[in-house]
């Protein structure tokens, strides 16, 4: 082998080892990038999840703070007291309407001893009760009078009385009874109201009618002794009076439950009503209805109805000084709303007698079909009853 030729094999050589050398040494860094790409891949996935968790969070959040909203409102709006009391049995929490009932206003500063609300001769009685709720995993019920602030009777209030689930306070419940015995009262007028009216049908026309037929019977039947055969003109006669008899049967069925047991009853009964509230003279009355859906409430439900709308018509004949009255029906599928207006003087300028009495039974009527009504002041004049009853819209 010649110089040359050796200095060529010996460069070639140091280039192959320079290759190999540079091979190796990138074999390491194209695997530290790889790794750094997964890596990187790996973190932007998870970044991808996080966002993705937080909004939820947020979203969760959002619906957690509307929901707390919503039954806040409804613990401070609802028609009976609710209290919390602790193991000293002070009030520590209590909602509008057992402020009301306590006779405090809003804003007292708790806690407050339950017990300042108690006349002496109850507070015994009361500490029993307490003592029993502490040991009780169930709720207790019990009638109890209490004495609010500032006032000189004593008010009968139901109480509820539980343990909270933590154990360390007493969950309460007040129901004033004044209003559901002036209700029981309202409706037992009411009953004997009615029970009047149907004995004064029944005396002045049913009665009568059938007096008739047996006096006419009865002079058939001497003139059938002497020989005397009824003529047609007789069974005629007998026949009137049985038909007036039967009509006056109806009209008492009618009294009754005007609505019948027809799907048109509550419709037929509400244009029936009209047409004698106009018959009658006063204020016209004019009828809507509304909606498509059928009516599926059972027949002591559409009774019920009916004789909101009777009452709410009354009301506002008798005491709104209308010259426009509306009876309105909407039927929907899921509920049954039914209005009176009027444009009379409105709510707050009647006289508060009759119609407060009026206004307590239609909405004891109301509650007895699960069913939410108010009495609401129109923007410009008059006044607007309002009944919306559920009815089961799964049912075809």
């Amino acid at each position: 082998m010649s110089s040359r030729e050796a200095r060529v094999g010996t460069t070639r050589a140091a280039a192959a080892a320079r290759a190999a050398a540079k091979r190796r040494r990138g074999a390491p860094a194209k695997r530290v990038d790889t790794r750094v790409k997964e890596l990187l891949h790996q973190l932007q996935v998870h970044q991808v999840e996080l966002e993705a968790q937080n909004e939820e969070l947020r979203r969760v959040q959002a619906q957690l703070a509307a929901a707390l909203d919503r039954y806040t409102e409804l613990y401070e709006e609802a028609p009976v007291g609710y209290l919390t009391l602790d193991a000293r049995a002070r009030i520590t929490q209590m909602n509008r309407a057992a402020a009301t009932l306590l006779g405090l206003p809003a804003n007292t500063t708790l806690p407050l001893a339950f017990s300042r609300f108690l006349p002496r001769r109850a507070i015994a009685e009361w500490r029993a009760w307490i003592d029993q709720a502490t040991r009780s995993p169930i709720n207790i019920y019990f009638t109890i009078q209490i004495r609010p602030e500032g006032a000189d009777q004593l008010l009968p209030v139901h109480v509820s009385l539980s343990p909270d689930p933590g154990g360390h306070a007493l969950r309460i419940v007040l129901s004033d009874l004044s209003d559901s015995r002036a209700l029981e009262d309202v409706a037992r007028a009411a009953a004997l109201s009615e029970h009047e009216r149907m004995s004064a049908d029944i005396h002045d026309g049913l009665s009568q009618d059938l007096a008739g037929l047996s006096l006419s019977l009865r002079s058939i039947e001497t003139r059938a002794a002497t020989g005397d055969l009824p003529s047609a003109a007789d069974f005629a006669h007998l026949n009137d009076i049985t038909t007036q008899a039967i009509a006056s049967c109806r009209a008492i069925v009618r009294g009754l439950s005007p609505v019948g047991e027809n799907e048109g009853g509550l419709l037929t009964a509400l244009r029936n009503l009209v047409e004698r509230a106009n018959a009658a003279g006063g204020p016209p009355v004019d009828l809507e209805i509304s909606g498509r859906a059928r009516i599926r409430v059972p027949l002591g439900t559409a009774d019920h109805l009916f004789r909101i709308a009777q009452e709410g018509l009354t009301n506002a004949r008798k005491h709104g000084q209308a010259s426009r009255i509306r009876v309105a029906l909407d039927v929907q599928r899921s509920s049954i709303t039914l209005q009176v207006d009027d444009d009379g003087v409105g709510y707050g300028v009647r006289p508060r007698s009759d119609e407060g009495s009026g206004l307590r039974l239609m909405r004891f009527r109301a509650a007895a079909i699960h069913a939410h009504l108010s009495c609401e002041a129109l923007p410009e004049r008059g006044t607007r009853v309002r009944c919306v009853c559920p009815q089961d819209d799964s049912v075809a």
